[in-house]
């Protein structure tokens, strides 16, 4: 993060932070949890034909830029289907997409698609 606290592009790479022994770290350390969670919300998501950014907070696109832009860290099947959420999500929603690309996400996301890694 900045100084002010937010997530920029240069932020965003760094792998998350380890927690305190608590469930959350066990979640953040499980890539396999991780893709389950994300496969839930690509559920939600397809479930609605408008993606309101009030119900989906805006740390969400950080966090599915954080697994693409460490999927030489992540399992293969967390880094798939956050890029898929996170496509899904930009797609669909302006101020989604503007975010995403202020991340460096959408780079990510043609870079992962041309290496045909998801």
């Amino acid at each position: 993060t900045n100084e002010a606290g937010k997530v920029t592009a240069s932020s965003v790479c760094l792998p998350p932070k380890a927690l305190d022994g608590s469930f959350c770290e066990f979640a953040l350390s499980s890539s396999t949890f991780q893709g389950n969670i994300i496969k839930i919300l690509i559920a939600c998501i397809d479930g609605s034909d408008f993606i309101d950014m009030r119900i989906l907070d805006e740390c969400i696109i950080e966090k599915l830029v954080c697994i693409v832009a460490n999927s030489s860290r992540m399992h293969n099947l967390a880094v798939r289907n956050a890029a898929f959420a996170l496509a899904r999500i930009v797609k669909r929603n302006e101020d989604a997409m503007t975010r995403c690309r202020e991340l460096r996400g959408i780079e990510m996301l043609i870079a992962l698609g041309k290496s045909g890694d998801i």
